[in-house]
């Protein structure tokens, strides 16, 4: 994970932070990873018990390797397809 950028007004914050990520496959699929980099755009919202995340877009640049690493229910629509 990178460093996050922030923008708080009042109630509500925004957050963009850059992520690499590895999976790596499990059982018959070990053999199997994906890499997956781009950023994570969150919505926060403070509430009575604290700051929480009420909304995650995830804008990915780069992908590589073998999605099906992910297993078939992780697999987003316009990847499985």
């Amino acid at each position: 994970l990178g460093s996050p950028l922030i923008e708080a007004d009042g109630d509500t914050a925004w957050t963009e932070v850059y992520v690499l990520a590895r999976h790596q496959g499990a059982g018959e699929l070990s053999h199997l990873y994906f890499d997956a980099a781009g950023a994570w755009i969150d919505k926060w919202e403070r509430r009575a018990n604290g700051w929480r995340i009420v909304r995650r877009d995830i804008s990915l640049n780069v992908m590589q390797g073998d999605p099906a690493a992910l297993g078939s229910d992780a697999l987003p629509q316009e990847i499985s397809e």
